[in-house]
Order: C-alpha cells, then structure tokens, then sequence
C-alpha cells in the first residue's frame, strides 16, 4: 500500500484522530483476553454456522475471532453477530438487517421514500438521515437506487445467469430498505461499516453484473481534451499516462467540469463502458471529500491510484476526472461541501444507470 499521502492540515488531523477510526481496543491485554476467551467458546459450539467452522478447530477458532472482534467494535452480542454472516466469494460478509441494526444503534435512523411500481427495474427508494418533505425533498444527506441498479443475478456459469436472484424478484422492497442502508453508510459514514461487506456487494463485484450495468459515461473518443492522439484512435490510455495525470491534468471549472470539456458530465456518447465498479468510484469520492487543501488533494488522488487494482479504462478516468474536478472545486470555494456531494453522487447514479 503507498504511504505518500501525509495530511497535514489540521481537518485531516482530527478526522484521523476520530471516533470512527479509533481501534477497538484489540491490542490491549484485556481486550485482546476477552476477545480470545469469547472466540474460544463459541468455537466450539456445536450449532455454529457451518462457514464458520472451518476445517479444523484452529480454523473454528480463527474465523470465530473475526466475528467477536467485529462484534465488539460495533457494541453488539458475538452470538448473534455469528448469525448474521456469510461467506461470499471466499471474503466475511455481513447481512443487510446487521448493518442496518448497527446504522440504528450509532443513532442513524434513515427516513425513506419509495418511487415507482413494486415489480418494476425502475421501483426506487431514497434514504436520507432527515425526515422527507411532502413535495419529496429533504435537508439531509441522501443515497437513492432502483430495482435496476442495484439487483443482482444469477452465476455466469448456471443456468438463470440472466435471471434476477430470488430476493429481488420477491421483495424488492425489503431488498432496496436493506441496501439502501449499506449504500448510506458507504457513502456518508464510511467509518462504521469499514472493512465490512454484505453479500449482494460481493455479487456486485463478478465481471458479468458490473458488465451487464456498465454504461459509458465519456464522449467521442474522436473529440475527447482528455486523451492523446493516439489514445483516441485505440481508446486506451498509453503508458506514461498515469491515473492521477490524466484525472488532475484540466483545470477544474464551477460545477465540476474541466476547463475543456465542453459538456455536461452527463452528456456523453463514447462506446468503451465502464470496467471499474460503482463502489471503486463512491470509495475515490469519500477519500477526497475529507481533504481541504489543493496539495493533500493531489496526493489523496494519486495514493488511490497507486492502490486501485485495476486498470481503468478511458471511460473509468473521465468519470474520476470529473470527481476529482468536483472535489477541487469544493477546496477552491466554488462549490459547497453539500452541493459537491449531491453533484457526485448524481454524476456516478447516472453514469450507473
């Protein structure tokens, strides 16, 4: 992992000194006993989930740690926290109910609106931490998503690859309440889900669901500031180009749009679809809007470059760019924090539609 990014701003400083990044108190003696002695006993337990218990009661034992230490972090029974845990694509992940109960006891109690016909790819619900007006708006902070954005599907390798999983199919409703709350934590307090996954977010990450709601979010390849010549002929990025370089490389202008681009970030017809994830994008996001500097800014893009997995594609960076430009916007006084947020959040909603 890079370690170039040095905040030194005093914002940044009691951030990282906050309530929502302080350990649990794991490597302390007491803690670390008490953790033990309870990861013990409920290893042994005969009506233990079947993932948990591994293949040896070391394994019990181990994967019984994970679970009692995270319980402990969040204040809730080890017991029932066991429960409530899956294991998908080989990574812990935690049920929606759990987030949501833990969303609660942090005193986030979401209001929501639901939009559309039950049944429907476009039955949608908002979440927002304040209360909803009658006329449907609200003073707090908001995550919305749609039956179409968020469903998941079947395996590529089975038979119902194209078919909508059971859930989704059947309680639709209770399938946007429970991911609309993971959805609100990851983006506006990232703090007390961090590190923790639930299932449908899993499926999310296979090639074929993140295929199948790609949507391209650049312009004409022909006519795109952003690339260089011969990057608009192949449409790929070449290879002194950095991530960061081709992200911070425009001067940012009101509104979240460079100096050239030209149109609006949502007016684009390029035909390379997105191969980064929704969540990569929220991530990038969230690791910026805590900065408050043009310097820790710049270096905050270029460590999650330097720690980004994959290799965005042109369509990938122009939607960074356009986050990024948002951001320094927000820093330069053009834009309030509440208005940057909203802009992103309907730049990536739409460029995931």
């Amino acid at each position: 992992m890079s370690t170039d990014l040095q905040l030194t701003d005093e914002h940044n400083q009691e951030i990282l000194e906050g309530e929502a990044f302080k350990p649990t108190g794991i490597l302390s003696p007491e803690q670390f006993t008490l953790t033990d002695q309870y990861a013990q006993a409920i290893s042994r337990a005969t009506l233990l989930p079947q993932h948990l218990r591994g293949s040896s009661p070391e394994e019990a034992y181990s994967n019984c740690f994970l679970v009692v230490n995270q319980a402990l972090t969040w204040g809730i029974d080890p017991l029932a926290v066991a429960q409530a845990t899956a294991v998908v694509h080989g990574k812990l992940c935690y049920e929606g109910k759990l987030v949501q109960a833990v969303l609660n006891m942090k005193g986030f109690r979401l209001h929501t609106r639901y939009e559309g016909e039950a049944g429907k790819d476009s039955f949608k619900i908002y979440l927002s931490d304040r209360p909803f007006n009658e006329d449907g708006t609200t003073d707090g902070r908001v995550t919305e998503g749609s039956v179409k954005d968020w469903a998941t599907f079947g395996s590529k390798k089975s038979e119902n690859a194209d078919k909508m999983n059971a859930a989704w199919r059947s309680d639709p409703r209770s399938m946007l309440h429970y991911r609309g709350h993971r959805q609100w934590a990851r983006l506006h307090e990232p703090g007390i889900i961090m590190g923790v996954y639930t299932p449908d977010e899993m499926d999310l990450e296979r090639d074929e669901h993140r295929a199948r709601n790609a949507k391209d979010v650049t312009k004409s390849r022909a006519n795109n500031p952003m690339l260089s010549p011969e990057e608009r002929q192949s449409g790929n990025l070449t290879s002194n180009q950095t991530n960061a370089q081709v992200r911070s490389g425009q001067a940012p202008q009101e509104g979240g749009k460079s100096e050239d681009s030209g149109a609006s970030p949502h007016s684009t017809s390029s035909d390379i679809p997105l191969s980064i994830s929704r969540q990569s994008f929220e991530l990038y996001s969230q690791s910026l809007s805590k900065l408050r500097s043009a310097e820790s800014l710049n270096k905050g893009d270029k460590k999650f470059a330097a720690e980004l997995k994959a290799q965005p594609n042109a369509s990938d960076v122009a939607l960074f760019k356009k986050i990024y430009d948002a951001h320094a916007n927000r820093i330069g006084g053009k834009l309030n924090a509440k208005d940057c947020e909203a802009y992103i959040a309907e730049l990536i909603g739409e460029a995931f539609r």
